[in-house]
C-alpha cells in the first residue's frame, strides 16, 4: 500500500500549506508535519555523570542485558526486540535511576542520528543524612473504574478487587520502589458500604479498602488527606476512612475528627532527620464546609495562619515541615496569588518542601530561595476523561539533613486512568509543558535520560542545559513541536501545543494497558503495525463501497483556548479513492457528556479528496469556539468514492492551538526557543 515517507516525529518544520474548508485535492506543497526517513533497526548510546558532569563508573540493565560505561561514563547497546525499553542505572554509591522508552521513538531517533541518543543520564550520591522522597498527585480508586463509558472495558470488578487495584500501580512500582519514601494525594474517602448519603455537590467519591493495600503494595508510604473529597461523606465517612488507614500500612495526615487532629503532622525520620508531612485543602466550600472546626471534623484548612502555626510549631520541636497543599483553581496553567502567599510565607518562616495538587493538569516547579514548589502534580491515578488531564508526572526529591539538594521528574501518561511512563510524543509534550512554566518561574529544567532534573545549583543548570544532548533534550524531534511554523517567504513563525500528543498511536498498545484516546469501538476502526516497522503504529479505517465511516477522538478535550486559532494536522494513505471530512464538535455549556457525544453540533472544517497514488498531509485549520462551549473534539468521516471499498491509514495526528501570530524568527518568544532548535526550509 502507499505510504508516506515519513515516519511521524518531525524536527524540521516548513513552508505552510493552507487549506480552506472545502475541497481540495493536496499536492507537494509542505507543511508542519514534515516527512521523515523510515525507522530502521539501531543502537542506542548515552553517558552517566554526577550532578557536577563528571563521568562515572556505571551499570546498565536493558531489558535483563547488562552494559557497562568505559572511562568516559559512556555506554553504548543494542536496541532490543521489545516494543518497551526500561533502562536501570547504578552506580556504586549513587542512588540507582529506572528509564523506559518505547521501542517506536528510539528506531526514529536513531534512524535520524544512526544511534539512539539517550544523552547524560544524571545521578545523585549517597551521602550521610541525604535522603529521597517520591510524591505523585491526586489518586483514586472509584467510578469509571467500576463503570466505564459505553463499549469500554471494566479495570476493576468486585470479586477480584484487590488483584486489579495493584494491577493499576504495577507501571508505577518500580519508580515508587527506588525512594526512600513515597507520597500521593489521596483524594478519595475509604469504606467497605456507604455510610450515609454524601454531601450536596456535583461530585462525591468513594473508594474501597483494596485501595490502600494496592497503593501500599506498590510503594506508597504516606497519603495526604487534606483535600475536597475526603469529607464527602462527612463524619461518619471520615471516621471510616480514618479506622481503614490505621489498620493499612500506610502512614497520614492532613484531616481528622476534630480541627487539631487534621492539623497534626505525620513525622518521619529520614537519614537522621525528623520531617513533618502535613497536609492541608486551600478553601473551605460546603456547606457543610469541608474543613475541621470546632465540632465537626474534615480536612485541615490550609488558611495563612494554620499554615505558619503548623510550620512554627515543627520547626520547634526539631522537625523540617513538608507541605502538601490542595488548592488553586483546576485546569490552569499556575497558582492563584492567593494559594502562592501563603505557600510563599511558609517557606519564608522555615518549611522545607511545597508539593501542591488539585488542578489536575501540571503546572511547573519552582525554586524560591533554594526551596523547591511544585505548583501542581496533576493526577497520579484518576478516571477523568479529559485530555489534559491525563499528562502527569512522579517527582523524586532529595533532601540533605532538611535542605533541597536535588529533584527530578518522571513523566507519567494516565493510559486509560493507569499510571504509566510516558514515552515518544507524550513524553515531549509533558516536558515541554513543564519547562515553559518551570521557565516562567526562573526556574531551568535539565534533561537526564528520559526525565527532566531541576538543579540547585541553576547556574549549573543553565550550563547543562544549553550542552545537553539526546533524547531528553530534543523535545522537537520526538513530536511536532510546540508547533513552530513558517510562513511562505520563510521569514516568519508562529507557536502552539499539540492539545493530544498521542496522534502518532505507537504508544497506543503499550503497558497492557487499554487506550482510551480514539473512536476505535466500531470493528471497521483498528491501531496497526505500519507496513515497514512493527513498531510505528497507525490507524487503519475500512471503509465499505458506498459507505462511510466516523473516527476521530473518543471524547472532548476540555482545556483550549477560546477563540484560538486551530490546525488539524494528519498523515493520510489510501487504496482507493476517498473523501476525509473533519469536523470540529461542540459539547455545550449546559450538554450532559452523552448527549453531546450523540447530539453535540458538528461544524465542518475541511474536505479533502484522497488519491491512491498520493500519500497526503493534511492541514485544516479553524478558529476555537468562543463562548457557550464546554468542550471539543475532532471527528473525521471517511467516505469512499467510485463505488470501491478502500484501507484508509492515518498516522501522526496532530490538534494544534497556536498560541502566537506569526512573528519574525528573531522576535520568538523566549519560551518558545527552548520548545525548538529547527530551522525553517527555504521557501519554494
Amino acid at each position: 500500500m502507499p505510504k508516506p515517507a515519513q515516519r511521524g516525529l518531525p524536527s524540521r518544520l516548513v513552508r505552510v500549506c493552507v487549506l480552506a474548508p472545502c475541497l481540495v485535492v493536496l499536492a507537494a506543497c509542505q507543511s508542519v508535519l514534515a516527512d521523515e526517513p523510515a525507522l530502521q533497526p539501531e543502537s542506542l548510546a548515552g553517558r552517566v555523570v554526577d550532578l557536577e558532569g563528571q563521568p562515572l563508573a556505571a551499570s546498565l540493565d536493558l531489558n535483563g542485558a547488562r552494559i557497562e560505561t568505559d572511562a568516559a561514563g559512556r555506554f553504548t547497546g543494542d536496541l532490543p526486540e521489545a516494543p518497551v525499553l526500561q533502562v536501570k542505572v547504578s552506580a556504586e554509591g549513587y542512588y540507582p535511576m529506572l528509564h523506559t522508552f518505547s521501542r517506536a521513538e528510539l528506531l526514529a531517533a536513531g534512524a535520524r542520528e544512526g544511534t539512539a541518543q539517550l544523552g547524560d543520564i544524571l545521578l545523585v550520591a549517597r551521602t550521610p543524612g541525604r535522603t529521597l522522597m517520591v510524591f505523585g498527585g491526586d489518586t483514586m480508586m472509584t467510578r469509571r473504574f467500576y463503570e466505564p463509558h459505553q463499549g469500554e472495558p471494566v479495570l476493576i470488578h468486585e470479586d477480584t478487587a484487590l488483584e486489579e487495584s495493584r494491577a493499576l500501580l504495577a507501571e508505577m512500582k518500580p519508580y515508587l520502589e527506588l525512594a526512600d519514601y513515597a507520597s500521593v494525594n489521596l483524594e478519595t474517602p475509604i469504606f467497605d458500604e456507604l455510610p450515609g448519603e454524601p454531601v450536596a455537590k456535583l461530585v462525591a467519591l468513594n473508594s474501597r479498602p483494596e485501595t490502600l493495600a494496592a497503593l501500599a503494595w506498590a510503594g506508597v508510604d504516606y497519603v495526604a488527606l487534606g483535600n475536597n473529597h475526603v469529607y464527602d461523606f462527612e463524619d461518619e465517612g471520615l471516621r471510616e476512612t480514618l479506622v481503614q488507614l490505621g489498620q493499612s500500612a500506610l502512614d497520614f495526615s492532613g484531616a481528622g475528627l476534630t480541627e487539631t487532629d487534621a492539623l497534626r503532622a505525620h513525622r518521619e525520620t529520614l537519614a537522621g532527620t525528623a520531617y513533618d508531612f502535613l497536609s492541608y485543602v486551600g478553601w473551605a466550600a460546603g456547606p457543610p464546609t469541608q474543613i475541621a472546626e470546632a465540632g465537626k471534623g474534615g480536612a485541615a484548612f490550609g488558611s495563612e495562619a494554620n499554615l505558619l502555626a503548623t510550620t512554627r510549631e515543627s520547626l520547634a520541636s526539631g522537625a523540617v515541615p513538608v507541605l502538601q497543599y490542595h488548592g488553586g483553581l483546576e485546569y490552569v496553567d499556575g497558582p492563584t496569588l492567593e494559594m502562592e502567599t501563603r505557600l510563599k510565607r511558609a517557606l519564608d518562616d522555615g518549611a522545607g518542601l511545597v508539593i501542591a495538587h488539585h488542578p489536575h493538569v501540571l503546572q511547573g516547579l519552582e525554586l524560591y530561595d533554594g526551596k523547591l514548589i511544585a505548583w501542581s502534580m496533576g493526577n497520579f491515578l484518576f478516571d477523568q476523561y479529559f485530555y489534559a488531564t491525563q499528562p502527569s508526572m512522579l517527582l523524586y526529591v532529595w533532601m540533605d539533613e532538611g535542605r533541597f539538594h536535588h529533584a527530578e521528574i518522571v513523566p507519567v501518561y494516565l493510559k486509560g486512568y493507569r499510571p504509566t511512563p510516558a514515552v515518544g510524543w507524550m513524553r515531549a509534550a509533558i516536558s515541554r509543558r513543564l519547562a515553559r512554566r518551570s521557565a516562567a518561574r526562573e526556574t531551568v529544567l535539565v534533561p537526564t535520560g528520559g526525565h527532566l532534573a531541576v538543579l540547585a545549583d541553576q547556574e549549573r543548570a543553565q550550563t547543562f542545559a544549553a550542552s545537553a544532548l539526546g533524547i531528553g533534550a530534543r523535545y522537537e524531534t520526538l513530536a511536532p513541536p510546540d508547533l513552530l511554523q513558517c510562513v511562505q517567504d520563510s521569514t516568519k513563525r508562529r507557536y502552539g501545543r499539540d492539545l493530544l500528543a498521542r496522534g502518532d498511536f505507537d504508544a497506543y498498545e503499550l503497558f497492557d494497558s487499554p487506550d482510551r484516546s480514539w473512536l476505535d469501538l466500531d470493528e471497521r476502526v483498528s491501531i496497526v503495525s505500519a507496513p515497514d516497522e512493527p513498531a510505528d503504529l497507525e490507524m487503519e479505517i475500512a471503509v465499505p463501497a458506498g459507505g462511510a465511516v466516523t473516527t476521530g477522538m473518543r471524547k472532548f478535550t476540555r482545556v483550549y483556548s477560546p477563540g484560538a486559532p486551530m490546525t488539524m494536522a494528519l498523515h493520510a494513505s489510501t487504496t482507493a479513492p476517498v473523501r476525509l471530512n473533519i469536523h470540529l464538535q461542540y459539547r455545550g455549556s449546559r450538554q450532559s457528556l452523552s448527549t453531546a457525544l450523540e447530539e453535540g453540533e458538528k461544524i465542518l472544517v475541511g474536505s479533502y479528496l484522497l488519491d491512491p497514488d498520493a500519500p497526503a498531509t493534511i492541514e485544516a485549520s479553524f478558529d476555537a469556539p468562543r463562548v457557550s462551549v464546554r468542550s471539543i473534539r475532532i471527528l473525521m468521516d471517511a467516505e469512499s468514492l467510485d463505488g470501491e471499498p478502500a484501507d484508509l491509514r492515518l498516522d501522526d495526528l496532530a490538534f494544534i492551538e497556536w498560541s502566537t501570530p506569526y512573528l519574525p524568527s528573531a522576535a520568538a518568544p523566549e519560551e518558545a526557543r527552548w520548545n525548538s532548535h529547527a530551522q525553517c526550509a527555504p521557501s519554494r
